[in-house]
């Protein structure tokens, strides 16, 4: 694993380098609609329950106090919980819905139900695995920009005077991914910093044509409510199951 800067330009255009078949199947017209097959949906079950045993670990190994909780939201949720960072362009909206282009928002009103319940207190992590929506550009299929996704994602919400950063798992983390897709990976700094964010880190992975990002660790300050007297901050580790499942299988 190499830490290093984006924008390697050894690799030419997936037009220009010969990979093998790609492993999704192009039935529509439009791009960023591909069919998977029953092997695919076998390898991103088994990157998917990995990456919850892993990330676990990780989190417990840092804090036994960790409370690892997963949950499912409705694919649709409130316009006003769309984050502010998705113009409508962006997005797939109806007058009073969005579908939801990230998981985070249900998950942060999953987590403040827990609180307020007083069923469990911070450190909290909420984690989905489900489909996300945008409208992404249409593109050639090996740069995995898809409007209709899937995602596993972690919001590690803990209290603002905890002294550990979280954003020291993403070394392991790299490590880890690259022993289970079985390919190089490496830690960029995101090419693109979110208003909610004080630091984004990339892992990507090496593809016969491209470096891909795979997954994105921020350390979030937009938890929109707090605990007792005190504010919370999230660790949120987001994985692109499809660009992981696309990375093992070539």
């Amino acid at each position: 694993m190499n830490y290093t800067q984006s924008g390697d330009s050894r690799y030419g255009t997936a037009e220009e380098v010969k990979t093998k078949e790609n492993p999704m199947i192009k039935i529509y017209e439009d791009n960023g609609l591909p069919f998977v097959d029953s092997k695919w949906l076998r390898e991103r079950n088994h990157i998917q329950n990995s990456l919850q045993a892993e990330v676990t670990r990780l989190l417990l190994e840092a804090n036994h106090s960790w409370k690892v909780e997963q949950v499912e939201a409705p694919t649709m949720i409130p316009n006003e919980l769309v984050s502010a960072e998705y113009k409508d362009n962006d997005v797939f909206r109806t007058q009073d819905f969005t579908m939801k282009p990230e998981t985070t928002a249900s998950s942060y009103e999953y987590a403040k139900y827990m609180l307020d319940h007083q069923t469990t207190k911070p450190p909290l992590c909420i984690w989905q695995a489900s489909k996300s929506y945008r409208r992404e550009n249409d593109q050639v299929s090996a740069n995995v920009r898809l409007k209709e996704f899937y995602q596993q994602e972690f919001q590690c919400i803990y209290t603002e005077d905890t002294y550990k950063d979280y954003h020291e798992l993403v070394e392991p983390l790299a490590d880890y991914l690259s022993w289970l897709l079985g390919v190089e990976t490496r830690v960029v700094p995101s090419d693109r910093l979110p208003s909610y964010s004080e630091k984004t880190l990339d892992i990507e992975v090496e593809t016969p044509h491209k470096w891909l990002e795979v997954c994105s660790i921020s350390k979030r300050t937009d938890v929109p409510f707090g605990w007792k007297d005190k504010n919370l901050l999230n660790t949120e580790f987001a994985f692109g199951l499809d660009r992981l499942t696309y990375a093992r299988m070539l």
